[in-house]
């Protein structure tokens, strides 16, 4: 449905932009990609499956997209269980997943990408790590770092868990627990970073980021212009942060923060000073609800008013 409804990028073909280095690795060989596309080699390559059924280039990405998202919209709901929601619950989020932008549609419209496999890989990954199965996450923390660069976040999931809970590769280990289990569960994870560097070693013209680069790189944070492309994101998750329900620190953060949460993420649905000054923000969408919508009204704008206070 989403295929049929959301339309195709025109761009390049309708192979889009990274696209074409995908589609030309898939078709043509590793040697045939951009500079970062080569970096992420092992699902372009994977494409060739339906490829060799006599599937044409998009098709044959279309195909693969379809098994991701069946694979991430799986784990998802896999983890979901392993918190103990229910059907409702998890029937809503994989609802949600497959009609957001970010989880499928962009998929439909853009279908020369890799980046849906690289997050079916992760939240995989996500699911062994928080049921303590470190082999299979080790495992598929491998494989996403030979899709990805973002495969990292499986690494680091599993070693930070491996490390807080000090557990062995498997529960069912017993006397494994302690400092012994917790380097026997951390280890899993150290091949998927020896292929993350292999990766970017033999397929990157630069090779692997020399220590001088990286220090080289830490003057971007004198930067104003580089420093303030991090503000918004850190307003966005900081908000959180900063009052905690579990920890009754200024006790839940929209209460604390009186919705400034929402201040810069709605500030263009309705005004900022909305945000600010009310619980919730008032309603200025529709037509001729009491609420001025798009009737022009001095006494309804002074009713508004009223209303934020």
């Amino acid at each position: 449905m989403l295929v049929l409804t959301s339309g195709r990028i025109v761009a390049g073909g309708g192979l889009g932009w990274d696209g074409r280095g995908y589609a030309r690795i898939m078709a043509e060989g590793l040697d045939q990609g951009s500079e970062m596309t080569r970096t992420r080699p092992l699902l372009p390559l994977l494409t060739r499956i339906p490829h060799a059924f006599g599937l044409d280039v998009i098709p044959s990405f279309q195909v693969m997209n379809a098994v991701y998202a069946f694979t991430l919209y799986l784990f998802c709901s896999l983890i979901l269980d392993a918190y103990g929601a229910g059907t409702p619950l998890r029937a809503l989020v994989i609802g949600n997943l497959a009609l957001s932008i970010a989880t499928s549609r962009m998929f439909a419209f853009y279908p020369v990408q890799i980046d849906l496999g690289v997050l079916a890989l992760v939240t995989a990954g996500f699911y062994f790590v928080v049921t303590d199965r470190h082999a299979l996450a080790g495992a598929v923390a491998l494989v996403a770092m030979a899709s990805r660069e973002f495969g990292l976040v499986v690494v680091l999931c599993g070693l930070h868990r491996a490390f807080r809970q000090g557990r062995p590769p498997s529960p069912r280990a017993g006397a494994g627990f302690g400092e012994a289990g917790l380097w026997r569960g951390a280890a899993w994870y150290l091949p998927a970073l020896a292929v993350g560097a292999f990766v970017r070693w033999w397929t990157y013209s630069e090779g692997i980021l020399s220590s001088s680069d990286a220090l080289a790189n830490l003057k971007f944070w004198l930067q104003p212009a580089f420093v303030t492309a991090f503000a918004y994101p850190l307003l966005e998750v900081g908000g959180d942060a900063i009052g905690n329900e579990e920890l009754r620190i200024f006790r839940p953060p929209v209460v604390a923060l009186g919705e400034f949460n929402f201040f810069l993420t709605k500030r263009f649905t309705v005004s900022g000073m909305r945000v600010l000054l009310v619980r919730c923000a008032v309603g200025d969408m529709a037509i001729n609800d009491n609420e001025g919508g798009a009737v022009s009204s001095l006494l309804r704008g002074c009713e508004r008013t009223g209303e934020h206070l």
